[in-house]
């Protein structure tokens, strides 16, 4: 239901729930670009309780291009096989997966810089085209849970961007052009 910029979620118990039963919100944006999701406020019922969220041991980060941000799936990248990986092994699970995006900083297919930049950025690369784009933001990695695993599965757009592989592979294993 959405009134005025105001959305209701229904969290309403099943039938066969327990008396004192939890209802957890999670809020992320399925699409595989352009998202912007802004949570101004949340307003609870008088009764509720919130809790502490402690965050799963597992942790995986997975970066990517377009066979990792699951463009054309009906649920976007809710559909993608990272999510679904996350999901599987009940871990937090953070993507940054842009689709015709290289590993190398180059421009390609629509992206004005590669995952060896953008990663290391408040934005994606969809946003360049945008009014309001501002790469100087460098992302604040202090606040983010460590990872215990990083899954990277990029390369398909390097490819067809005639990278050499010893290009390829220097930025894989040096993070140059990290925009900072």
């Amino acid at each position: 239901m959405s009134l005025r910029g105001v959305n209701v979620p229904p969290l309403e118990l099943s039938a066969n729930a327990k008396r004192g039963s939890k209802s957890v919100v999670r809020v992320n944006a399925e699409g595989w670009q352009n998202n912007r999701l802004n949570v101004e406020s949340i307003v609870l019922n008088a009764d509720a309780k919130p809790l502490t969220y402690n965050p799963a041991k597992l942790a995986f980060q997975f970066i990517g291009d377009s066979l990792s941000a699951g463009p054309g799936l009906d649920n976007g990248v809710d559909g993608a096989w990272p999510f679904l990986t996350g999901e599987i092994f009940k871990a937090e699970h953070n993507i940054n997966a842009q689709p015709g995006a290289t590993l190398i900083d180059i421009e390609s297919f629509g992206n004005a810089h590669g995952v060896s930049f953008q990663f290391f950025r408040t934005e994606d690369t969809g946003y360049f085209y945008t009014s309001d784009h501002n790469f100087t933001t460098a992302w604040d990695f202090r606040r983010d849970q460590e990872p215990t695993h990083v899954i990277i599965h990029i390369g398909a757009n390097d490819a067809a961007q005639n990278i050499t592989s010893n290009a390829f592979e220097n930025t894989y294993l040096t993070g140059a052009a990290q925009g900072q």
